[in-house]
């Protein structure tokens, strides 16, 4: 841009410089790539949400209703939880976390991760906690 000032030059300057409907819109364009490079984070933070969710989500119900949680991927997180679960107290307090979770499905819908994918992940999770504990050993 300094070199218009600095050069003399025979030619007609540059539309950028000299029109501002031109200037406006290279600001605009501008502004465009920012709001799409915004919509692809935010893309990926609200995907890194719904995967969240689903793992906790998927984890407490396991641990939760599983007949024998000591046979689950998740019993080496929750090897405290599994050693009390007998107890109502923690269960109490999973039953809790799972309902905590799943009113977090409907806060967090946004036109990025539909509500539909969030039920998914409950629809999943419940699957889990249902099948054979020896199907579980690839679930982390």
């Amino acid at each position: 841009m300094e070199d218009v000032w600095i050069h003399t030059v025979s030619d007609a300057p540059p539309l950028w410089l000299t029109d501002a409907s031109v200037r406006k819109g290279v600001r605009g364009m501008l502004k465009i790539d920012q709001c799409e490079e915004e919509q692809k984070r935010l893309g990926m933070e609200a995907d890194g949400m719904c995967a969240w969710f689903g793992h906790e989500l998927a984890t407490v119900t396991i641990v939760l209703y599983s007949p024998d949680s000591k046979q689950h991927p998740s019993y080496l997180i929750l090897t405290d939880t599994y050693l009390y679960l007998k107890d109502t107290r923690i269960r109490c307090q999973l039953q809790q976390q799972r309902d905590d979770l799943l009113r977090l499905q409907h806060l967090w819908a946004t036109p990025l991760i539909s509500s539909i994918l969030y039920a998914s992940h409950v629809n999943a999770a419940d699957a889990l906690a249902n099948e054979n504990p020896h199907h579980l050993r690839g679930y982390q």
